[in-house]
């Protein structure tokens, strides 16, 4: 008798095991689908070419290229 309830509780706890597995993937396959269709309508970053001229710091590498050419032209 008690070795017959061990054995009902040990599958009814596998069992209860897997449910739990198979319900939690089957989440997280639809969690991917919708990430990957928001990436394909709402791109987080546009890849562009821009000129040197037009970048951000364009301004803080400019001067610090003008001193290194400076620092070299000294030498």
């Amino acid at each position: 008798m008690k070795n017959k309830l061990k054995q009902l509780l040990k599958i009814g706890i596998l069992t209860f095991g897997i449910a739990l597995l198979l319900t939690n993937c089957e989440k997280d396959d639809q969690t991917v689908l919708d990430e990957s269709q928001l990436k394909r309508t709402t791109p987080l970053a546009i890849n562009k070419k821009i000129p040197f001229e037009q970048s951000l710091h364009f301004n803080k590498v400019a001067s610090k290229i003008g001193k290194l050419q400076t620092k070299i032209s000294n030498v």
